[in-house]
């Protein structure tokens, strides 16, 4: 067994050679090569040609002019949204005076902010809002930030903004400073009703009417 080990070891590490005459006579005897014949016997493999002027659709300009005003109309309804009007109020106003609000803010889906806490307390402001609200379906947000951002001193405040009119909150919670919006805004103050407000503040900018939501500008009377 160590004899065999050992001749096999020293064949594996032979330098490799020629093969032999004798060797190379074997495998032609069972590989043998093929004739001339055989070889042009084979199909020869069909290439497939290609047309040098391939026929193309004509360039039609007006479906490109239709289908870039497409893409640019959807664009601009996904980044442009609608003027903002937003209502200040505080809950030590006349009571006929917040139910007109919130009348008109609950029919118009317009939010009602409150600077803080009604007496310092949550529950006792929560109990006013709910009396107050009744069944009107409508919100009131506590947002002192809005407050500053606009420039709030007096209620009722009324507050019309373009869609992209406003200040980035992180900033006011930071410093007050930062709190005033840098877009164009409008305000006006006043016991007055809503539509009253709305029809002030688009009288000094009338190019936002076109951008108000659909219930404002029916709001004003504009189809």
């Amino acid at each position: 067994m160590l004899l065999l080990t050992g001749a096999l070891s020293h064949a594996a590490a032979e330098p490799p050679r020629w093969p032999t005459p004798e060797e190379m006579d074997l495998v032609r005897l069972h590989r043998p090569f093929p004739e001339l014949r055989e070889i042009e016997a084979q199909p020869i493999p069909h290439v497939p040609t290609l047309n040098p002027n391939p026929s193309r659709p004509a360039l039609d300009i007006e479906d490109l002019a239709r289908k870039g005003a497409a893409v640019r109309a959807t664009a601009q309804s996904a980044t442009t949204s609608p003027a903002t009007l937003r209502v200040f109020i505080s809950l030590s106003l006349p009571e006929p005076t917040l139910q007109r609000l919130m009348d008109q803010a609950a029919d118009l889906g317009v939010p009602l902010l409150l600077r803080g806490l009604h007496r310092n307390s949550m529950r006792q402001t929560a109990e006013r809002i709910q009396a107050l609200l009744g069944s009107r379906n409508t919100g009131v947000q506590i947002d002192p930030d809005a407050f500053e951002r606009y420039g709030v001193t007096q209620v009722p405040s009324f507050v019309l903004a373009p869609g992209n009119g406003s200040a980035d909150p992180t900033a006011c919670a930071k410093n007050t400073a930062q709190c005033k919006v840098t877009e164009d805004y409008l305000r006006v103050s006043g016991d007055v009703s809503l539509d009253y407000a709305l029809q002030h503040l688009i009288r000094a900018r009338p190019q936002w009417a076109a951008n108000l939501p659909p219930s404002l500008r029916a709001l004003r009377g504009t189809p």
